[in-house]
């Protein structure tokens, strides 16, 4: 049942990768050791096949990876992450508050993805973020994410 299951996501997921823009396979398993997921590009796969309980992924460049269909907790396709642009290029950190330019929902997470800050701003708002510790922060203004370091 499973490894239906596992044919029908991967199937309708794959639908999604002919869209525009780059897209990769993830697949998080069990035995990982860390809790970033296995991420093949899209366009570097040749075949997925499901063989022996396992999900054997192909790539183009003649290299494969198995992962056993057990101790998959999560596998998807989604759009590439390329990289997060610097808010100081956009003019909007001074390295203690964000200026917000134009009115937008603002959100501010932790490299964990802890939510420290939300909410929707007008233009010249200045979010205060001097009582934070140390580190990068991701700022997501709109649909755009940046990254700050403080």
């Amino acid at each position: 049942m499973k490894r239906l299951l596992l044919a029908l996501i991967a199937t309708l997921a794959s639908m999604s990768a002919f869209a525009d823009g780059e897209y990769g396979l993830y697949i998080l398993s069990d035995g990982a050791s860390s809790e970033e997921p296995t991420t093949i590009p899209v366009a570097e796969i040749q075949k997925i096949t499901f063989e022996n309980g396992n999900v054997v992924v192909k790539q183009l460049n003649g290299e494969s990876s198995t992962f056993t269909m057990s101790s998959i907790s999560r596998m998807y396709f989604s759009e590439l992450v390329t990289g997060i642009r610097d808010v100081e290029s956009a003019g909007m950190w001074d390295g203690k508050s964000i200026k917000v330019n134009g009115d937008s929902k603002v959100e501010v997470f932790s490299t964990s993805g802890i939510a420290i800050s939300r909410g929707i701003y007008s233009n010249g708002d200045v979010i205060n973020l001097e009582n934070l510790p140390s580190g990068i922060y991701v700022v997501k203004v709109g649909g755009k994410s940046f990254k700050i370091a403080k």
